[in-house]
């Protein structure tokens, strides 16, 4: 076995404490049950309500609710809700409600979450959604588009069945469709395909990263598989492309192996990560050469920026920024830069899928890149050890010796995808540990910017092992 991963004291962890204790006001509108509490005040007819997501971003935060209303003639209904936190250092504002809820023009405050709410128009932000999701129509539209192609003439579909597999709202939509073709259509006729839409130019970079992979030495690859890009369409924009069939994803592998009732037997999760390490090593030597490049400076940068958004809203961590961002300038200027590779550029677990005997894949190329091998390898260590540390539950139950045990656990199988990376190509791994290390304070950071503070311990259980065991 290699050596563990070396560590990089990014920051001095004292720069970090005031992340360990979020506003009691901000952890409160995450908690569908106090804003129902809140609402129900105002409107008497609501029953329930759940939440989707909250993000704060530049200047603002905003979160998406679904609430439940009983209706005395008609089952209940459930409609959509977007809120608005009011600026925390701003006066107190009035107590308000403005129209029937559900209408258009409905507006009410609820100042003791210092939340504002509003009636949420549908997802315009993905436009081809209504279409993707209605079986006929998506039938015309896959029908039309692959069967005026070369490769498919005549291509016809009788029926498909659509699934939607992810969807984040206003952002992306992915859908998986079974297809039922005519008898004696081409066997090599797709029966399997996913369209994705996204806002923005996305769908187009995975379009050009796919077209270009599929064109290089990785499509004849023994080690992993990707996707057959069918079509772009840039008016919706939608992109086609042929399903990989997997029965789980990599994620979902690593789950089973690190819960609370998993056994310590060999499931092969070692060989997995082994040649998931040696499929990434042939995707960086694809020899393709993506527009778009992300540097170290970048992902600082970023970092810089998302406690500034935090800044916004809890004024007390103006210093806790300003020291970070000192800090990460200092280890930009001292860190060389790397050759640069074309890189998936969120290369996760989740972005593995595994077929019948442990056949592999990837997918979703929307962030491809160039970059340091380090971004790559080290986000796929990140999001293993985020994976399994919060599938074992060792930092919410206080278990130090359950915790000590699992991250040793990790850092194994962290070692056995590095291991099958560094078979064919080289890396250094006090740079994936850099990289590794500055994941780390993102993924606290995002506890933050999602609102998502049961998080918080396993994140800061793992910055803690990123900065070399200092006590935050």
């Amino acid at each position: 076995m290699q050596p563990p991963l070396t560590r990089h004291a990014v920051v001095r962890a004292d720069r970090l404490s005031p992340l360990q204790a979020p506003p009691a006001w901000l952890a409160a509108i995450a908690d569908p049950d106090q804003v129902a509490q809140a609402l129900r005040r105002r409107v008497p007819g609501v029953i329930a309500c759940r939440l989707e997501r909250i993000r704060i971003k530049q200047g603002g935060c905003g979160a998406i609710y679904h609430a439940e209303l009983a209706d005395p003639s008609a089952p209940a209904r459930e409609i959509t809700l977007r809120g608005d936190v009011v600026d925390p250092s701003s006066e107190p504002f009035e107590d308000m409600q403005i129209g029937e809820i559900g209408a258009p023009d409905w507006r009410c405050s609820l100042p003791e979450l210092r939340l504002q709410l509003r009636s949420q128009s549908s997802d315009g932000g993905l436009p081809s959604m209504s279409r993707l999701l209605d079986a006929e129509l998506a039938r015309q539209l896959i029908e039309d588009t692959l069967g005026a192609s070369d490769a498919f003439a005549g291509f016809a579909v009788a029926a498909c069945r659509p699934h939607v597999t992810r969807y984040k709202a206003g952002s992306r939509c992915t859908v998986v469709y079974e297809l039922d073709l005519a008898p004696g259509s081409p066997a090599h006729w797709p029966r399997l395909l996913v369209a994705k839409t996204h806002h923005g130019d996305k769908g187009q970079v995975a379009w050009q990263a796919m077209r270009a992979l599929w064109d290089s030495p990785l499509r004849r690859s023994s080690a992993v598989s990707i996707a057959e890009p069918l079509a772009y369409l840039p008016d919706g924009p939608v992109l086609l492309q042929r399903g990989i069939r997997h029965r789980q994803t990599l994620k979902d592998r690593i789950r089973l192996r690190f819960c609370e009732q998993a056994d310590d037997r060999d499931d092969g999760l070692d060989d997995l990560l082994h040649r998931v390490g040696r499929g990434l090593a042939e995707l960086h030597a694809s020899g393709v050469c993506p527009e778009h490049e992300r540097t170290l400076g970048d992902e600082l940068d970023e970092v810089g920026e998302v406690i500034g958004r935090l800044a916004w809203l809890v004024p007390s961590l103006e210093d806790t920024r300003d020291a970070l961002i000192a800090d990460l300038k200092r280890v930009a200027t001292g860190t060389p830069a790397q050759p640069a590779v074309p890189a998936h550029g969120s290369f996760r677990p989740a972005q593995v899928v595994i077929g019948e005997a442990d056949a592999i894949g990837f997918i979703d190329f929307d962030s491809f890149c160039r970059a340091d091998a380090a971004l790559d390898v080290s986000l796929f260590c990140s999001g293993l050890r985020d994976t399994g540390l919060r599938a074992s539950g060792a930092a919410d139950r206080g278990d130090p010796d359950g915790l000590d045990a699992t991250l040793a656990g990790l850092d194994q199988a962290c070692d056995a995808f590095i291991s099958g990376y560094q078979q064919h190509r080289p890396i250094d791994r006090d740079v994936v540990a850099l990289w590794d290390t500055v994941n780390a304070i993102t993924g606290v950071l995002h506890c933050w910017t999602k609102v998502k503070f049961d998080r918080l311990p396993y994140r800061m259980a793992l910055l803690r092992q990123r900065l070399g065991g200092s006590n935050i």
